[in-house]
C-alpha cells in the first residue's frame, strides 16, 4: 500500500504482524520486488516512513487491538493460508467503519 500507485488517499496507520518492527523496517526497506524504500526508520516500536509513524502491533488476535484509537477506518487482511490450512482471525467485525479488503493470492 505504501508504493500502489493508486492509493495516494490512503494512509498506513498501523500493520499487525507477529515479527518485529526493526524486521518489519528491514523488509519495507530492503524489498526485494519494489525495490529501496527511502526514509524507513524504527524505534524499535513503531515504524517511521517519510515522517509518518505506523504503529506496529503483535497480536495474533486483530480483534484485541484498538484500531480505532490509532485512526484507523478501514482494515486489510491476508488470504486464507494454504500452507498452514488455517484462515486468517476476521477483521471484519474489527474494522472501525466496516470497510474491509482481502487480498488474494496468486
Amino acid at each position: 500500500m505504501l508504493r500502489w500507485p493508486g492509493a495516494a488517499d490512503v494512509e498506513v496507520v498501523a500493520v499487525n504482524d507477529l515479527t518485529d518492527a526493526g524486521t518489519l523496517a528491514t523488509l519495507l526497506e530492503w524489498d526485494s520486488v519494489a525495490g529501496h524504500l527511502d526514509g524507513v526508520v524504527t524505534d524499535g516500536e513503531d515504524l517511521e516512513v517519510a515522517g509518518r509513524t505506523i504503529k506496529v502491533f503483535s497480536e495474533p488476535d486483530p480483534a484485541k487491538i484498538p484500531w480505532g484509537e490509532v485512526g484507523s477506518t478501514s482494515s486489510l487482511s491476508p488470504p486464507d493460508s494454504s500452507l498452514t490450512g488455517t484462515r486468517p482471525p476476521s477483521t471484519l467485525r474489527v474494522a472501525p467503519e466496516g470497510h474491509h479488503l482481502r487480498t488474494s493470492q496468486g
